[in-house]
């Protein structure tokens, strides 16, 4: 019994160690675009902070192309590991690296004449057409780049010890914001700016990648022996749906920033690309600390121990839905008066009811992004890569309809993948996850469902406050938020969290490490 309450406080600590240096590092990267964001919109336009959002895009449509490979390179390599099959891991590893080395070539051949053919393809100002091809240029090395290193940041995840990679992840976040620093206060601004300081970010991260790949894993040996094509093609087969589920979401919400420029003009992209930083915020808060869980899910499974697994999962769910509805809350309390202190020249109402539609379904779906990691932890990735498909077809149609036929606009745009995504939510990934696992399909239910009271009860008592709490600077709203969110952190911890799960959370044993 002892031993068990050991491991399982053993577990919450590390949790606690891998979230919080996930979220530091996250939040040193908002801090960047809180800045960068307005002064371009300032000095170069509201059409070049958008493309900004849209070279990035274009670089997650190139990703399908890599995704199989890569999503599952560390599931594979970590559960051989466990087992103790150090050359089979090995396989793995130097294979994967070697199908990357591949990708980054044929991407590279594919890349150049798009970048010079760019103004054809995409809509963009004359007068921005060198700076922005020049964005595109620097955004895809720093992708290509990003391609050949994945591999190396397997060590951390094998090792459960992901914080080293958030602590490095967030000194790079510092390197890009110092060189665009740098570069804005000795050149001409220019988006093309964006894209030198994350190729610079992200070479500093490779090289500590490559240092924790020597220090943690020892076992692993790069060498030409071990690739094997036999290997490649099984990791792909499995991740192969991780690319269709990739391909779903693209449909579902990846395609509204090219959309917006196509088929409405360049400001309303960049007005689109102005209100998604909020919810990509919470979002992007969201992926981190989802991806926090999967490696103890991991090891979990790998030996056998599907009740550690279920019990990890509904934690996990819980501790997800206390955090990411604090600045849920807040953005629907009071985002209104962030855009108007944020970009004052801009429609402060409409970016406020374009953030709240991009957060509609992030309220139950924050805690549910948890099972998501089961598909991959368990290896059933099929049946959830074709809903996305489906739903992110779906949702692609009803959007070109409503453009056509509707003035809805950017609403149309933002609304409907919520909306088909919150269907997907509860009808399939919260029993579906259950099934994985040979649970009771209903067994995830309460803590997908649990975070809809507390954030109900804190908006109702947000916008109470609003009425007597005058905002007149950055200083007051600052004031305003932290109270908002710590009544809404109050109501977490008591309607979200058991009695024990709150003393674990408050306890915060992980300063004790």
């Amino acid at each position: 019994m002892k031993q068990g309450v050991e491991k399982r406080s053993s577990y919450h600590i590390q949790l606690l160690v891998n979230m919080i240096s996930a979220i530091v590092s996250y939040g040193l990267s908002l801090l960047v675009s809180f800045f960068l964001s307005p002064y371009i919109v300032n000095t170069v336009g509201v059409e070049a902070n958008g493309f900004i959002t849209l070279a990035n895009n274009f670089v997650t449509y190139a990703s399908l192309l890599t995704i199989a490979l890569n999503s599952m390179a560390s599931r594979f390599v970590t559960i051989k590991l466990e087992q103790g099959k150090i050359e089979e891991a090995n396989i793995y590893y130097n294979s994967v690296l070697a199908g990357n080395i591949v990708m980054c070539i044929g991407l590279a051949v594919v890349a150049i004449p798009c970048l010079i053919f760019l103004e054809n393809i995409i809509a963009i100002p004359d007068h921005l057409i060198y700076d922005v091809k020049m964005l595109f240029l620097f955004i895809f090395l720093n992708f290509l780049f990003s391609i050949f290193s994945s591999t190396f940041a397997i060590s951390t995840f094998a090792t459960n010890r992901l914080y080293l990679t958030n602590v490095r992840t967030a000194e790079s976040q510092l390197i890009r914001a110092i060189v665009l620093l740098l570069l804005f206060l000795t050149f001409s601004a220019s988006v093309s700016f964006v894209g030198v300081a994350t190729l610079l970010s992200t070479a500093y991260l490779t090289l500590f990648n490559l240092y924790y790949r020597k220090k943690l894993l020892p076992q692993i040996h790069l060498k030409r022996a071990y690739v094997k094509l036999k290997a490649v093609l099984e990791v792909v087969a499995a991740g192969i749906w991780n690319t269709i589920t990739r391909l779903g979401q693209i449909l579902l919400n990846g395609l509204d920033i090219l959309i917006a420029n196509l088929f409405i003009n360049p400001t309303a992209m960049g007005v689109l690309s102005l209100a998604k930083v909020l919810p990509q915020a919470v979002l992007g808060l969201v992926g981190a600390m989802a991806n926090v869980f999967t490696p103890d899910l991991t090891i979990d499974y790998a030996k056998g121990n599907i009740s550690s697994v279920v019990k990890n999962v509904k934690y996990s769910m819980k501790v997800m839905s206390v955090i990411v509805t604090l600045p849920i809350v807040v953005i629907i309390v009071s985002g209104d008066q962030f855009f108007q202190l944020w970009t004052p020249t801009q429609d402060a109402n409409l970016l406020h009811l374009l953030s709240i539609l991009g957060l509609s379904c992030v309220i139950v779906s924050g805690g549910v992004n948890v099972i998501y990691n089961i598909f991959t932890v368990v290896n059933k990735l099929k049946l959830n890569a074709l809903t996305v498909l489906l739903n992110g077809a779906i949702s692609t149609c009803i959007v070109f309809l409503l453009l056509k036929t509707t003035d809805l606009g950017l609403i149309a745009i933002v609304a409907t993948s919520e909306i088909v995504a919150l269907f997907r939510v509860l009808i399939f990934v919260v029993p579906y996850g259950a099934k994985c696992l040979g649970q009771k399909w209903y067994i995830f239910y309460p803590e997908a469902m649990r975070p809809l009271i507390p954030a109900a009860l804190s908006i109702a008592v947000g916008y109470t406050i609003k009425f007597i709490f005058p905002v007149s600077s950055w200083i007051t709203y600052i004031v305003f938020c932290i109270i908002i969110v710590m009544i809404t952190l109050i109501f977490n911890l008591f309607l979200i969290l058991n009695r024990t799960e709150r003393k674990q959370l408050l306890k915060l044993e992980f300063l004790k490490r």
